[in-house]
């Protein structure tokens, strides 16, 4: 039976054996005694067999290549200065044992080696070599391709030397040698085929709406192969078949395993299938809907601010703001584009300096960009030349801040501008052609308005409307409205106005008027249009259901998770609202606004640590951000961590540009305040008051000054700076927006014991104000009652109070009803009730600390001493320099007999209240107290 191995063959002979022979046939024949003696036992010792002798050659086989050039080198050094000297060829294959001999291709090639070596030489196959060339003891040099009798292809052969010399090292130079092995050309193939095959799935991702990323993993896979490539070109890339090598085993499985990792690490959480999918959803009225929806990872969000010119041409003005409205609207046609316009932060570019909203420099517009999360944005210049419109336009790439596209376009009409703008952007976005020619693009004109005369009415109205002009505003857009009565947006924009400026029937009309054209909104607004018309519809299951149909059909949609976030967050269902934040930032892990929001969410309900959490994540992704520390700042300061809020402001204050340093230095005011630094931060207020460039720098000074005179027990002034805040504030907050503020901040009135002002300003308020929002006016009688303690007319509104609050379903607004019941309570002795109401204010803001305080007084009431301390000193850690909290404090410790205490706690009140006014009720029974005492 046929026996089949791996075997490395030894082939040698007696060089000069014939002419031996034929001179000294006697001592020849000794020479082969003397082989035998001398090769047979060491043929034994490196583990080999000698199969047979061939007239004065020998045939042997060792187990590896290793043992057999091993033996061979041993033999030539034993015989290295005998009369006996041999050559010998080595080669390594398949061979057949069969009856002690053996045959095979292996054995003929090691044949036609043998007589390749020279005297006292060795020479091996290239397969050989290949086995033992990480032996460094082993040295070889190739002797070049060889052919070889009864073998198809030239092998290459190599001797085994004892050192290499400088003209061995010549005789194949690296590249030579990989040439010659044809790595560099099957490489360069490989490279090239890679390169053509990646552009080939390039242009299917953009004809076929594929996941972009699947060009990038074609390409890593590629790419990372490359080794492996050289590897096996190395090994096999001569004509002829050889061998697997061990170090191709080795290095093969390594490569592939590395390049796994690496495609894993690299494309973990990408979405690799198509870009777009289809869902069905309910509507509000249980009507199912099939939508094809595009991922939001794959949209191109772009931040559209106005527009620069250097004319006076009014209409030129005008269309600086209107047309990048008409761009947002036009661009909104197209799923794969989420567009916005910078008129969302126009407060912003006040603050900055840029009261016009135009003229801002790149590197603004770059922050402004990332700020809201948006991958492009785009400005341009506007000028009129030989009666055409002539916009220059540059598309910036946010994060480089690299503009990678600049275009002009010319047209005698704004609408045909703006379907030309909007073919240009797309192009710059890396929307393939396919999809711009084939994807239904109305022409703005036909969705928008046709009218010029609309659109330069509706241009005003929105320049009204940054100029706080709100009657401007609706003057020009009922004008817009008359002169196109098919204008969807100008009336979706109008019933805001409407409700702005307190008219709440026409609010709702328009909405209707609006509804009734939906068709020609964008996708977004048209849910954003049923939402707002059930909430002020006082429809808010409705509402609720509008904006899960739309984040449910939009999964992606950002914008539809945030508004269902703040949706459930008014209804109090906080869960819920943080659930939809962290969607929001699972789909979109750099929307980092959204981890402010999360630690807010968690702040409000007394989740502290996790709030920290996210203020520091929050941080760490935007370290070179003023605003990063000044939340860690605001997080501190609420949390009564005055140091690391000082810490934190301080650090802000080193990265704030001009336009943030009057909000950090008034923050930093409020810490001093809260510890107790008054002279230090009244400097501070004032500091911002006079260094105030704008309304809203001039508001916070005044609001500070309003908390300073308040915590000092200066009520009256506290009044004067409140009033004074509030006459900028009827500036610049539209008339219905001013009069709920005006309501739900009443309380300075009511420290300053002037009930009989309150009750004018609420009752002038109900007056103006449309039904149903008038309802908004009792919140302010409560504040009212709870300090009065007239019972009866508080439950009178709070009754009016829960019908508001239930017809909007704002069942954040509970807070306000609990805190009343709660006083309620306390008037009629219920302590135990009032206790469990404050509790339910606390679950709803668990960061007021008056609230601590309150329970800490029904507590010293019910004469439950422990659990009032535990209460107070809560309130302490808030605000431990806040006058109430110490005098709370104070006759919590007399009636526990703990008159030492108490009695620290009431000269500190007294010591905050030094300069209170002398008719301030709180302060005169603290100074009353402490004299009774001495």
């Amino acid at each position: 039976m046929n026996d089949h191995k791996l075997a490395a063959i030894v082939f040698t002979d007696i060089v000069g054996y014939t002419k031996r022979m034929d001179a000294d046939e006697e001592g020849t024949m000794k020479l082969l005694a003397r082989q035998r003696e001398i090769l047979f036992p060491m043929v034994k010792e490196f583990g080999g067999e000698v199969i047979k002798e061939i007239g004065d050659g020998l045939l042997m086989m060792f187990t590896s290549a290793n043992r057999a050039v091993r033996f061979s080198m041993a033999v030539q050094e034993k015989l290295e200065d005998d009369e006996l000297t041999i050559r010998a060829g080595i080669h390594i294959g398949d061979v057949i044992f069969e009856e002690g001999d053996v045959f095979g291709s292996a054995v003929n090639i090691a044949a036609r080696i043998e007589p390749l070596a020279p005297a006292g030489g060795i020479c091996i196959s290239e397969d050989v070599r290949n086995q033992i060339r990480n032996q460094g003891d082993i040295l070889t040099t190739s002797i070049g391709k060889k052919e070889l009798k009864g073998v198809a292809q030239a092998v290459e052969i190599f001797q085994v030397v004892k050192e290499i010399s400088e003209e061995s090292h010549e005789k194949v130079p690296f590249f030579k040698d990989l040439w010659q092995r044809r790595v560099i050309q099957i490489t360069g193939i490989y490279l090239l085929m890679s390169y053509l095959l990646k552009l080939g799935i390039g242009f299917m991702v953009k004809e076929y709406m594929l996941s972009p990323h699947l060009t990038n993993l074609i390409w890593y896979i590629l790419l990372s192969l490359v080794p492996s490539i050289i590897l096996i070109a190395y090994f096999h890339g001569r004509k002829g078949v050889s061998k697997w090598t061990r170090i191709e085993l080795i290095g093969l499985p390594i490569n592939i395993i590395a390049a796994v990792l690496v495609l894993f690490i690299v494309f973990q959480g990408k979405d690799l299938g198509a870009i777009t999918t289809k869902l069905t959803v309910e509507n509000e009225k249980g009507e199912k809907i099939e939508k094809l929806v595009v991922k939001n990872e794959f949209r191109k969000s772009v931040f559209i601010f106005n527009m620069e010119t250097t004319s006076t041409d009014t209409n030129l003005i005008y269309l600086q703001y209107s047309i990048p409205a008409m761009l947002k609207y036009d661009l909104a046609q197209d799923l794969f584009i989420s567009p916005e316009t910078s008129l969302v932060d126009f407060a912003k570019m006040i603050e900055a300096g840029y009261e016009r909203g135009v003229g801002l420099p790149v590197t603004l517009m770059k922050r402004m960009a990332e700020e809201r999360h948006m991958k492009y944005f785009v400005g341009g210049h506007l000028e009129k030349e030989d009666n055409e419109l002539v916009l220059t336009a540059s598309l910036y790439e946010t994060r480089l801040t690299k503009k990678i596209s600049e275009f002009t376009v010319r047209s005698t009409d704004p609408f045909s501008l703006i379907d030309k703008i909007s073919e240009e952007l797309k192009r710059g976005m890396s929307l393939p052609e396919s999809h711009i020619s084939e994807t239904v693009d109305l022409p703005v004109s036909a969705i928008f308005t046709d009218s010029e005369k609309a659109l330069y009415f509706f241009s005003r109205a929105m320049r009204a409307e940054l100029e706080k002009n709100w009657e401007d505003q609706l003057l020009y857009l009922n004008i817009a409205l008359q002169e196109d009565p098919d204008f969807a947006l100008a009336y979706v924009i109008i019933a805001i106005s409407y409700f702005k400026n307190n008219e709440f029937e026409s609010t709702m009309e328009a909405l209707q008027a609006a509804r009734k054209l939906e068709h020609k909104l964008p996708e977004r607004q048209q849910f954003t249009v049923k939402y707002v018309y059930y909430v002020l519809d006082q429809q808010p299951e409705k509402a609720i259901a509008v904006v899960k149909m739309w984040a449910e059909m939009f999964p992606d949609d950002l914008e539809a998770h945030n508004t269902l976030a703040q949706r459930y967050a008014v209804r109090n269902m906080h869960e819920e609202a943080i659930g939809e934040i962290k969607v929001i930032l699972r789909l979109d892990p750099e929307k980092y606004d959204m981890l402010k929001s999360l630690a807010e969410y968690y702040q409000q309900i007394g989740e502290y640590d996790s709030a920290l959490v996210y203020f520091q994540k929050y941080a760490m992704n935007l370290p070179q951000q003023a605003e990063s520390y000044e939340n860690l700042g605001d997080f501190y300061r609420l949390s009564g961590e005055m140091e690391l809020a000082k810490q934190n402001y301080e650090k802000a204050i080193l990265l704030a540009d001009a336009s943030e340093e009057h909000s950090i230095k008034a923050d930093l005011a409020y810490v001093h305040l809260y510890s107790g630094d008054f002279d230090e931060a009244y400097k501070g207020i004032i500091d911002v008051l006079e260094s105030a460039g704008n309304n809203t720098d001039s508001i916070r000074a005044y609001r500070g000054l309003q908390s300073y005179y308040l915590i000092t027990g200066q009520v009256q002034k506290s009044l004067e700076y409140y009033v004074l805040k509030m006459e900028i504030m009827s500036r610049i907050l539209a008339p219905k927006d001013f009069m709920v503020y005006r309501v739900m901040t009443i309380e300075p009135y009511i420290h300053a014991g002037k009930f009989d002002e309150a009750v004018l300003i609420l009752e002038d308020t109900r007056d103006k104000l449309d039904a149903p929002v008038d309802k908004i006016v009792p919140f302010g009688y409560l504040y009212i009652y709870a300090e009065t303690g007239d019972t009866t007319k508080s439950r009178e509104a709070i009754s009016e109070v829960v019908e508001l609050m239930e017809g909007f379903g704002e069942e954040i607004m509970r807070i306000n009803v609990y805190k009343a019941e709660a006083r309620i309570h306390e008037y009629g002795g219920a302590y135990e009730k009032a206790i469990e109401k404050y509790s339910k204010c606390l679950e709803i803001q668990a960061t007021d600390y008056s609230l601590f305080r309150a329970k800490a007084r029904c507590y010293r009431m019910l004469q439950e001493y422990d659990k009032a301390e535990v209460e107070i000193q809560v309130a302490l850690r808030f605000r431990s320099f806040n006058a109430v909290n110490n005098y709370e404090a104070a006759l919590l410790y007399f009636d526990m007999g703990d008159d030492e205490i108490g009695l620290e706690y009431l000269e500190k009140a007294v010591d905050i209240w030094k300069d209170a006014d002398s008719d301030y009720e709180k302060a005169n029974l603290a100074k009353e107290k402490l004299l009774s005492l001495k």
